[in-house]
């Protein structure tokens, strides 16, 4: 049984339709994000759980600030200058991967319902 949890990532945010076949490779761990993550040393999270109006799962990619939740840490926290390298990092992986999206900080509650 999964609980609810408090997503913090800078990086991009991609939204998978729940009826598409990719939701399958996720769940395999062979989907190409995965790769492309990997690849490019970068970090990548979703939770199995689709999005409030149930039409998409999330996939997070970039760097993995905090999962808060019963299941993840309690807590978190980041200096000012860790939080700037962690900007700076993934800024220039995603120019090296040749990723063309702008990395943002993105801030998202899961609630198991």
């Amino acid at each position: 049984m999964s609980a609810d949890v408090f997503v913090a990532y800078y990086g991009i945010k991609y939204d998978i339709p729940v009826d598409s076949s990719e939701i399958e490779q996720l769940e395999m761990g062979t989907h190409p994000f995965m790769r492309m993550a990997d690849q490019a040393n970068l970090d990548l999270w979703w939770s199995g759980l689709p999005n409030d109006n149930e039409t998409s799962y999330p996939v997070f990619v970039g760097k993995q600030l905090g999962i808060i939740g019963a299941e993840y840490d309690l807590e978190t926290q980041l200096s000012a200058k860790d939080l700037l390298d962690a900007i700076q990092e993934t800024q220039l992986k995603f120019q090296r991967a040749g990723i063309q999206a702008e990395p943002k900080l993105l801030l998202q509650v899961e609630i198991d319902a």
